[in-house]
C-alpha cells in the first residue's frame, strides 16, 4: 500500500531539496507588505518548512522586499513594526531586542538556525550588543520572529521568543549588491551616522561556491548626557559551500566582528569629582565565529547539523569567552506525522582577570557545560487540524536535569480563517556569573554580586490566536498569559538582606546589587495586526500590543517585571504608484513604561508615552541603482534622560544609494 504524506511531511522533502550549498537565483523584488499567511517559515519547527498559517507558533516574517522598502540600517530597525517585540531605545547597534515583556536575555537570536551567542559573550557589558554582530542587511533573505516560548526546541534562551535571521544562499551565478547610507541630525547636539554594507556570491569551481559579506558603521558622539556615544562597528564574514552530490552539502563559515564605543565625560557621561571633563571610557570587543554545517538526505529522513566555535574578547581589559556549540536535528516524514528529533551541546568558558571587583577574591573565570535532547511530532488529526507535541531534556552541569514540554494545535477552519493555540513550559538557568559568591561585576545600576542560593527559573505559557487571510486583506489577533516561578530579578543587597550589603557604592554612587528569585510573576498581553489595500497603489498595515506584567511577590511586589511599554503600536501607509517609485509614512507609539534601573534603586519611576513619525521614499534610477531617502522623527520628539531613563535621536534626514549587479 502506498504511503501518503501529509503537507508537513512533504515539506521535509522540499526543505532537503532547498538546502544545497548553491541555490537557485532569487525571485524578482515585489512590493513589501506585512506577513502573509502563505509565506514559508522554518523557525517554528526547528528547520522544517511550513506556511505561516500552519506553523505551531505566533510568527511574523520580514521578507527581502520588506527590508528594501524602508530605510533600515540594521536588523533592530526592521523589528520596530513586529507586534509583541520591543526594541530598547537608542540608535543602531546599541539596541537590544525583547519579546512579550521579557528581558532581552530571553530572546534567542539565530543566524541561519545557528545561535549567535550566549549573552555571556558580551564580556564587558555596557554599550556592546548583539546588534553589531548581525549580518548586514544586504546579506539577509528574510527575518523570522517567533513570539512566545520555544524552549522545547531551542532551550532556555528562547523563553521569550526567537529571532531567526535567514541569509541569502550561495548563488549559482555571480551576483552582488552594495549600499551606503548617511544620516544628518537636525539637532546640533547629536552625532551623525554613516554606514555601508555589501554582499557578493557565486560559484568558484563546479559544485563549490563562495559568499562574502561585510559592513561598517560610524556614529559621532552626542553632546547629551545619556545620549549615544561614539560608535565604530565593522564586520566581515564568508561562506564556502560544497554540494557533495544530490543528497549532501557542506558549508564552512567564518566571521569577524569588532565594536568600539567611546563615551566622553561632559558629552554623553556626566562629570564628577572622579570623572573630569574629557575623560573617555572606551569599550571595544572583537569576536570570531566559525562553523561547519552539513545538510543530508538519507532516504528515510533529512538532517541538519553544525559545529560552531565562538571567541569574543574585550580589547581594553582582556576579558574573554569561548563558546562551543554543536547541534543535530533529524526530520522524519511518516504517514500523517512529521517527526523531528535532535541533540544539543554547549560549553562556555569565561576568563576575566580584571572584572571581579570583590576585595580578596582570586576568581578569574568560570565555565559550564550543558547537553540536551529533544523531540517534536506533528500529527494530522483531521483534515485541516494538526497537533504538535514536543519535549526537551536539558542537563546543566550546575542545575541538573529539566524537562520542558510543549503542546500546540493549528486548525485551518477554512481557506481564510486559522485558529491556533497551545501550552508550553520554559526553563532558564542563571548565567555564569549570577551565582558566583566570589564575584562582583561593574554595572551602571550598581556593582552586581553573585548569589549562590539562586535557583533556575521556570515558566508556563498559554496562548491562542486567530488569523484571517482574505487574499489582499490579512489580520490576526493573539492573546497570551505567562506565569513565572522563581523569576530572577535584580535588587539592592540591602533589600535582599544579602551578604554583599556592606560592599561599597559604585563609582557613580549606586548601591551594591545582587540577584534574587521572585517567587511568582506574570506577563499577559494581546497582539493584533492588520494589512489592507486602500487602492491599487496605497496599502495600510498596522500592529498593536498590550502588555501587562507584574511581580506577584518579592522585594518589588506589584511592580512591572521589565521596562516594557504597556502599549505599543505602529502604522504605515505605503504608496507604490509605479514599479520604480515607492514611499511611506510610518508612526510608532510607545506607551508608558517602568524604568527597571529605578526599581533597583527603590524608586517607582514611570516614563510617559510618546509617538514618533517617519517618512521616506525609494526610486529605482536604473535596473541596477536605487536611491533612498527620508526623514525620521519628523515631529522632532525629544526625551529627557532624567524623565525617561534614555534619549532618542531628534529629527534627522536620511539618504542612501544601493546597487545590485
Amino acid at each position: 500500500m502506498p504511503i501518503i504524506l501529509n503537507r508537513s511531511s512533504a515539506a521535509l522533502i522540499a526543505l532537503a531539496c532547498s538546502t544545497s550549498a548553491l541555490a537557485s537565483d532569487p525571485a524578482p523584488d515585489s512590493q513589501g507588505q506585512t506577513t502573509r499567511a502563505d509565506e514559508i517559515v522554518v523557525t517554528a519547527s526547528g528547520g522544517r518548512e511550513q506556511q505561516v498559517k500552519d506553523a505551531p507558533a505566533s510568527i511574523s516574517v520580514l521578507t527581502r522586499e520588506d527590508l528594501d522598502r524602508l530605510p533600515y540600517r540594521e536588523v533592530t530597525d526592521a523589528l520596530l513594526e513586529i507586534p509583541g517585540v520591543t526594541v530598547t531605545p537608542g540608535e543602531g547597534n546599541s539596541r537590544d531586542i525583547s519579546i512579550r515583556g521579557m528581558a532581552p536575555q530571553y530572546t534567542l537570536i539565530l543566524v541561519d538556525g545557528k545561535r549567535l551567542s550566549s549573552r555571556e559573550t558580551r564580556t564587558n557589558g555596557g554599550n556592546i550588543s548583539e546588534g553589531g554582530q548581525l549580518p548586514p542587511l544586504e546579506a539577509i533573505e528574510r527575518i523570522e520572529v517567533v513570539r512566545g516560548p520555544m524552549s522545547s526546541l531551542y532551550g532556555s534562551d528562547a523563553m521569550g521568543g526567537v529571532v531567526n535571521i535567514i541569509t541569502r544562499r550561495i548563488a549559482k551565478t555571480w551576483r552582488g549588491s552594495a549600499r551606503v547610507n548617511g544620516t544628518m541630525q537636525l539637532g546640533s547636539d547629536y552625532g551623525n551616522v554613516a554606514d555601508g554594507n555589501f554582499y557578493l556570491s557565486g560559484p568558484i569551481a563546479g559544485s563549490v561556491g563562495i559568499q562574502v559579506q561585510g559592513a561598517a558603521t560610524r556614529r559621532g558622539e552626542d553632546s547629551v548626557i545619556g545620549g549615544t556615544p561614539e560608535r565604530r562597528d565593522e564586520s566581515l564574514a564568508g561562506k564556502l559551500g560544497w554540494n557533495a552530490g544530490p543528497d549532501h552539502s557542506f558549508l564552512a563559515e567564518l566571521g569577524y566582528y569588532r565594536q568600539t564605543v567611546t563615551a566622553t565625560a561632559g558629552k554623553t557621561v556626566a562629570t564628577s569629582a572622579t570623572v573630569p571633563t574629557g575623560m573617555e571610557n572606551v569599550q571595544a570587543q572583537r569576536r570570531y565565529v566559525g562553523s561547519i554545517s552539513h545538510s543530508g538526505r538519507w532516504g528515510f529522513a533529512t538532517s541538519e547539523s553544525y559545529l560552531q566555535l565562538e571567541d569574543a574578547k574585550s580589547l581594553q581589559d582582556g576579558k574573554r569567552i569561548k563558546n562551543t556549540i554543536a547541534q543535530s536535528i533529524w526530520m522524519v516524514p511518516l504517514p500523517a506525522n512529521a517527526l523531528s528529533v535532535g541533540a544539543y551541546y554547549r560549553n562556555e568558558d569565561l576568563t576575566d582577570t580584571v572584572g571581579n571587583l570583590l576585595a580578596g577574591s582570586t576568581r578569574d573565570g568560570a565555565s559550564r557545560r550543558q547537553v540536551a535532547v529533544f523531540a517534536e511530532n506533528e500529527l494530522t488529526v483531521l483534515t485541516g487540524l494538526r497537533l504538535t507535541g514536543g519535549l526537551r531534556m536539558d542537563d546543566d552541569q550546575q542545575y541538573g536535569t529539566n524537562w520542558t514540554p510543549r503542546v500546540y494545535a493549528v486548525w485551518n477552519i477554512d481557506r481564510a480563517f486559522t485558529l491556533k493555540g497551545g501550552y508550553s513550559q520554559g526553563f532558564r538557568a542563571p548565567n555564569l556569573r549570577q551565582t558566583l559568591p566570589d564575584w562582583g561585576q561593574s554595572s551602571r545600576g550598581g556593582t552586581i554580586y553573585g548569589n549562590p542560593d539562586l535557583e533556575a527559573e521556570t515558566s508556563r505559557t498559554i496562548e491562542a490566536g486567530l488569523l484571517f487571510d482574505g487574499g489582499t486583506f490579512q489580520a490576526s489577533l493573539t492573546a497570551y498569559d505567562t506565569r513565572f516561578d522563581d523569576k530572577i530579578t535584580r535588587v539592592t543587597c540591602v533589600v535582599a538582606a544579602a551578604w554583599c550589603s556592606g560592599e561599597p557604592l559604585s563609582s557613580i554612587g549606586r548601591p551594591p546589587t545582587t540577584y534574587v528569585n521572585v517567587d511568582k510573576a506574570k506577563v499577559r498581553g494581546i497582539e493584533a495586526t492588520i494589512d489592507v489595500p486602500l487602492t491599487s497603489t496605497l496599502r495600510v498595515n498596522a500592529t498593536g500590543t498590550l502588555t501587562d506584567s507584574e511581580q506577584l511577590s518579592g522585594a518589588n511586589i506589584g511592580a512591572a517585571l521589565n521596562d516594557t511599554p504597556k502599549q505599543q503600536a505602529s502604522a504605515s501607509l505605503n504608496w507604490k504608484p509605479t514599479t520604480r517609485l515607492s514611499g511611506y509614512i510610518r508612526g510608532i507609539f510607545r506607551g508608558e513604561e517602568a524604568i527597571t534601573e529605578a526599581q533597583i534603586s527603590g524608586n517607582a519611576t514611570v516614563a510617559p508615552s510618546y509617538t514618533t513619525v517617519d517618512i521616506g521614499a525609494s526610486y529605482k534610477v536604473s535596473p541596477r541603482f536605487t536611491l533612498h531617502g527620508g526623514m525620521q522623527n519628523v515631529l522632532d520628539k525629544r526625551l529627557s534622560y532624567d524623565r525617561f531613563g534614555y534619549v532618542i535621536d531628534p529629527a534627522r534626514i536620511w539618504l542612501g544609494i544601493g546597487t545590485r549587479f
